[in-house]
């Protein structure tokens, strides 16, 4: 409830205005001599409205702002003016800015003052031209003023004690329907208009005005039969003595405002093709509102579709279904958020319910065996990951809590229910992936990441037609870390795009140096990962590398992995098509072992592909595992495609896959990766070595 009463506080008549009242107000202010009519004093916010200096103002008089045709009327109206009367509006004026221009002003002037020992006043002004000149067309000029002054977004007023008033000008006027109102009835009307929910902020405005205090703040008023934010500040007035004498100050509807910075608000915290709040939005709602929780599940997504329902709008679609299933999954008191592109995060509230979690992902898990349908153009199969940290006590941080569910999330990936709890050993994994992660940036910016090179061979002439490139990092603190390890985690983290670009240099230099030595033109395979294909600059990336050495782009091979096929329409393939037609080849490594079909190879632009280890590896094990080989050796034949086997180990391999036309090989059989001195000098040796091994394991290649 607002206090019923405002206490007037009786001094003298002489008032003196602080610097912070003219700091404060947006609003136009002057303090004029009573006799002369010369500006005493002028705010910040005169000198840009009007635009003359402030010497240039303290050498003026208020008839100087006027235009030449009105100083007769203003002179008038200053001798015949009651300078005892309230603070209250002189009506509507024209003045003269610096350039010339006329504008429309409300000027409303407070009762005589005393400053620097001067009889004075102090004016507020109120700019309404763009009002006038919108409402003119309309009604006449007394019926444009009083609508310009209620379509106004700024009103003034000021609190003099010495009256008894307030005394409102501009918007206020709209607000309250009146120009004065006693100070007897102000915490009524103030009730009266105010939002009741924020009664809070009007009994902090009241004890301001009974206190004598400065005030800013945002509230809600009713204006034309809505309820509107407005943003209130105000300044004490005080006389000669420093006693306070009333309170002058303005209100501005900065509903519009507000609106906006909801709008932008909602674009940071909020996802928009699903509706749910973001991952910034998660740790903003826990600090901002004490929300307790009990533990973070984290769900990570991988979806599959046919390739004509894998277009943006599809995937937006998906998410959204997701999103409604996790909403009805999650416990009533949860909140779930969109945590990244393919991660969906719940985080439930503290019970003694200490299953919660456990029984959540289980639900999760059984619930995405089925398609997921709803709101879909068709049926997309959903395969989540699920990883679970458990907040310790109330004090454990929610960022703490997140790191810890990315741990688990990325544990879960390799286990085979799909679900992972973090636990404390996960703590040594979450630190030693932190470990690689902070160290490899350092080696990729210092250029201490190793390169080695793999021989293949020409099945068919047991000769060496390149290399394939492969990465090699000693991490310290941790010594040898496997490619398979610190590659996964530079694609988490982004850093695989300065890897990649930094490889492909690499690469592309020794195979020039290859050349310059005289060893012939021998081919370059190079992997690269799905994020440095999608990238818009790839295409120009792996020219420039070979522009910079001066190596053909006709020797240079691209390693892409299945993923990349999996979106024939995507900029991926589009960059990959734009490079083979200036010459570079590609290739698809570890064929069979992902989620594309033999298919993919009729569409997507392709000169080779690398039969996966396991396939060489089981082709002497059964009839059934060598078919399955043979037919994906025969497929890529019949689309001009080369069939690389990798992983060779043994004669018997060998021996087959020559039997059934597989192209090239390598493997430790023939040799392992090596530095590139060592692999030139291999190639500089006669390759008789070599050459016998395929012999022995195909006498046909004797009299090759």
């Amino acid at each position: 409830m607002f206090r019923e009463t405002l206490l007037p506080h009786n001094s003298g008549s002489s008032a003196s205005f602080s610097d912070v009242l003219f700091d404060l107000n947006p609003t136009p202010m002057w303090v004029y001599d009573v006799e002369t009519l010369r500006f005493l004093k002028v705010n910040d916010a005169s000198i840009a409205a009007y635009g003359y200096s402030r010497g240039q103002f303290l050498a003026m008089t208020i008839l100087d702002i006027r235009p030449p045709e009105d100083r007769d009327d203003v002179a008038a109206w200053a001798a015949a003016r009651d300078t005892s009367q309230a603070f209250r509006s002189t009506g509507s004026w024209k003045h003269r800015r610096s350039d010339g221009l006329l504008i429309d002003v409300d000027v409303a002037n407070s009762s005589r003052i005393s400053y620097e020992g001067r009889a004075a006043i102090l004016a507020m002004s109120f700019d309404v031209t763009e009002q006038n000149d919108r409402i003119d067309e309309l009604e006449t000029h007394r019926a444009a003023l009083q609508q310009a002054q209620e379509a106004g977004n700024l009103g003034g007023f000021m609190m003099d004690v010495q009256q008894g008033t307030f005394h409102l000008a501009g918007l206020l006027v709209g607000v309250y329907g009146r120009k004065e109102i006693p100070l007897s009835e102000a915490a009524a009307e103030i009730a009266r208009v105010w939002d009741p929910s924020d009664a809070s902020e009007g009994e902090r405005l009241m004890r301001s005005f009974e206190r004598f205090e400065s005030y800013d703040g945002e509230f809600r008023m009713a204006l034309d039969g809505e309820m509107r934010w407005f943003h209130g500040r105000t300044s004490v007035v005080r006389d000669s003595d420093g006693k306070p004498t009333g309170i002058v100050g303005f209100a501005g509807d900065v509903t519009d405002r507000k609106a906006e910075a909801d709008r932008l608000y909602a674009l940071a915290f909020t996802d928009a093709a699903t509706g749910l709040p973001n991952r910034a939005s998660l740790f903003e709602h826990v600090e901002r509102s004490g929300f307790t929780f009990a533990a973070l599940v984290l769900m990570r997504v991988t979806w599959v579709a046919e390739a004509s329902h894998r277009s943006q709008q599809a995937r937006m679609r998906t998410a959204s279904a997701i999103a409604a299933k996790l909403q009805r999954l999650a416990p009533e008191d949860a909140l779930v958020f969109r945590y990244s592109e393919n991660t969906f995060a719940i985080l439930t509230k503290r019970t003694e319910r200490v299953r919660v979690p456990v029984a959540l992902a289980k639900r999760i898990i059984v619930a995405f065996e089925r398609p997921v349908s709803e709101g879909c153009d068709a049926e997309y199969v959903v395969i989540p990951t699920i990883g679970v940290a458990v907040a310790e006590g109330s004090g454990c941080s929610i960022e703490k809590v997140a790191l810890r569910a990315e741990a688990a999330l990325h544990e879960a990936q390799r286990s085979p229910d799909g679900v992972a709890f973090y636990t404390a050993e996960l703590e040594k994994v979450h630190d030693r992936r932190a470990t690689i992660e902070r160290n490899l940036r350092h080696a990729i910016a210092q250029q201490r990441v190793g390169v080695v090179y793999q021989p293949i061979l020409s099945l068919k002439t047991g000769r060496i037609a390149g290399a394939e490139a492969l990465m090699r990092w000693d991490c310290p603190g941790i010594g040898p870390v496997p490619p398979s390890e610190f590659i996964a985690i530079a694609e988490e983290s982004g850093v695989i795009l300065r890897l990649g670009e930094w490889i492909l240099h690499a690469a592309c230099l020794e195979a020039r140096s290859w050349q310059l030595r005289g060893l012939g033109r021998l081919r370059i395979a190079i992997n690269v990962s799905p994020r440095q294909v999608e990238q818009r600059e790839f295409v120009r990336l792996v020219l420039s590398a070979c522009e910079d050495v001066g190596l053909d782009p006709c020797d240079v091979e691209l390693e892409i992995t299945e993923r990349v096929m999996m979106d024939r329409d995507g900029p991926a393939v589009r960059n990959l098509e734009a490079l083979r037609r200036r010459g570079v080849r590609v290739s698809v490594d570890d064929f069979g072992t992902g989620y594309s079909a033999l298919s993919y190879l009729e569409s997507v632009p392709l000169d080779a592909v690398k039969l996966d280890r396991a396939f060489v590896a089981a082709v002497g094990e059964g009839a059934f595992q060598g078919e399955i080989a043979a037919s994906v050796i025969r497929l890529a034949h019949a689309r001009g495609l080369t069939v690389v086997g990798e992983g060779i180990e043994t004669e018997s391999q060998v021996a087959w896959l020559r039997a059934n036309g597989c192209d090239e090989g390598q493997g430790f059989l023939f040799a392992r990766p090596m530095e590139g001195d060592d692999f030139q000098a291999l190639v500089r040796r006669s390759q008789s070595d070599i050459f016998a091994v395929l012999a022995a394991a195909t006498p046909e290649l004797q009299t090759a």
